[in-house]
């Protein structure tokens, strides 16, 4: 994948500019369309691999992931005239990559969702236990740990995400933990939940 910035000309976003209130292909809108370019590609070189990360984890399929992230960036683009303004726009694209993940795996026709049986490759041995652990929960529990512990969001930011309140995000963490405890046999510290 080239992540290498797309040169945009002045002459060029002038020529395909809309009028505005400065009159006809002016120079302003361009120049703000050239920033809003370069604003989103910093945004996606940001983004992009924790989010693609974090849906490989949850998903177990490294393919998979890359192209529901693909096209969560492709839809945060669209909309990226408002998304530019919020607060955080990466919880968008987060909520947004999880949504396509249940949609591909509700198209898939399957009955559950699937374990990690293969993960992708960390480097240390104890990184790939935790994605097998993590390839055992349900996927709300899988999401949430991975967003709050892995990812390191906030309560509230991964609550956002998730589309729930922090005190059920709290709930899902919680159960989570306990059921990685019962898989590892491993005590876990819940303080940071």
């Amino acid at each position: 994948m080239d992540h290498r910035k797309a040169a945009v000309s002045l002459t060029d976003l002038v020529a395909s500019s809309t009028p505005d209130e400065r009159g006809p292909r002016s120079v302003s809108y361009a120049v703000a369309r050239a920033q809003d370019v370069f604003q989103f590609d910093d945004f996606y070189r940001r983004e992009f691999p924790r989010l693609a990360g974090s849906l490989r984890i949850v998903c177990g399929d490294e393919s998979v992931a890359e192209e529901l992230a693909q096209e969560a960036f492709t839809r945060a683009l669209n909309h990226w005239d408002r998304l530019r303004e919020a607060e955080r726009p990466a919880g968008w694209v987060y909520r947004t990559g999880f949504n396509l993940l249940r949609t591909y795996w509700a198209k898939s026709k399957r009955s559950e969702d699937p374990l990690v049986r293969e993960p992708f490759e960390p480097p240390a041995e104890s990184q790939i236990d935790l994605v097998r652990l993590l390839g055992q929960l349900p996927l709300k529990q899988r999401q949430a740990v991975v967003l709050r512990h892995v990812l390191d969001h906030s309560t509230d930011e991964a609550a956002e995400i998730l589309e729930v309140s922090p005190g059920a995000l709290r709930m899902t963490l919680h159960r989570a933990i306990e059921n990685l405890r019962e898989l590892s046999g491993i005590e876990i510290d819940e303080e940071s939940t």
